[in-house]
């Protein structure tokens, strides 16, 4: 087991889909919020990335995930550029509202929007089994939990069955999806036979490498051994989702631009 270290401007791959009218109520909380110590507005960092000749565009979607809370919306600014040698290119800013009590998020900084996985997750996008490897029951009570997590934390969970890692190792592999410093990524790759926690840099003092260690050497491991792989999996899925829910408020929510 490895843990990661990454900056906030590290891409947050995210899932988004319309369905959810321009709110400019919505847009303009976002554009005045102001994450720096300069002072300076959402809205104020964006017209000076555009330039003078530059275009902002923004916009409202429903993200995914999110559907049935209606107090979350995410705010995309597009932000039209020319550079120096003429080429123009589009530069997509990415913030998630919640209406209820303002606190916004930015977790997407590039020039693409890009879907979080390639392929579809069971229910709410917390759990991608490409191999069938966990069973009915224990798919819903990982996905009970794991919404659970999300709904009451500022935290992602993913897990990822996979046969193989590939050319990269399986560790690199959970990496890959490792984008945001409130971010878990549980992969079981079969044919390495390797199970990886991968951790944000804001939940490693509460997952620590001797605590994640020791939870897969005591839950996992033993459940391995006898091929119970699904059994092995949840309860893994179950005592994050616990450890971090018990350790939640010494996580750090606020971050800058």
């Amino acid at each position: 087991m490895k843990r990661t270290l990454l900056g906030f401007f590290l891409i947050f791959l995210f899932v988004f889909t319309a369905g959810c009218s321009l709110s400019n109520s919505d847009i303009n909380i976002v554009k005045k919020h102001s994450f720096s110590k300069d002072g300076l507005t959402i809205e104020e960092k964006i017209n000076s990335e555009a330039g003078a000749t530059g275009k902002v565009e923004w916009k409202c979607f429903k993200p995914i995930g999110y559907e049935s809370d209606v107090d979350v919306v995410a705010i995309e600014a597009d932000v039209t550029k020319t550079d120096r040698d003429k080429t123009r290119r589009i530069i997509k800013m990415q913030f998630l509202l919640n209406r209820k009590n303002k606190i916004i998020e930015h977790i997407y900084t590039g020039e693409k929007a890009f879907p979080y996985f390639p392929d579809s997750f069971a229910s709410n996008n917390y759990l991608k089994d490409t191999i069938n490897a966990i069973n009915k029951s224990d798919q819903k009570e990982i996905i009970k939990e794991t919404d659970i997590l999300v709904k009451e934390t500022d935290v992602q969970l993913y897990t990822l069955i996979i046969n193989t890692s590939g050319n990269k190792t399986p560790y690199e592999y959970a990496i890959n999806y490792l984008k945001s410093e409130n971010m878990i990524i549980v992969l079981l790759a079969m044919e390495e036979k390797r199970i990886e926690i991968a951790v944000g840099s804001n939940l490693q003092d509460i997952l620590s490498d001797e605590y994640c260690g020791k939870i897969l050497d005591e839950l996992a491991v033993p459940k391995f051994k006898r091929a119970k792989f699904s059994g092995g999996i949840k309860d893994i899925v179950l005592a994050i989702c616990n450890k971090v829910l018990s350790d939640y408020k010494n996580i750090p929510l606020q971050k800058s631009i």
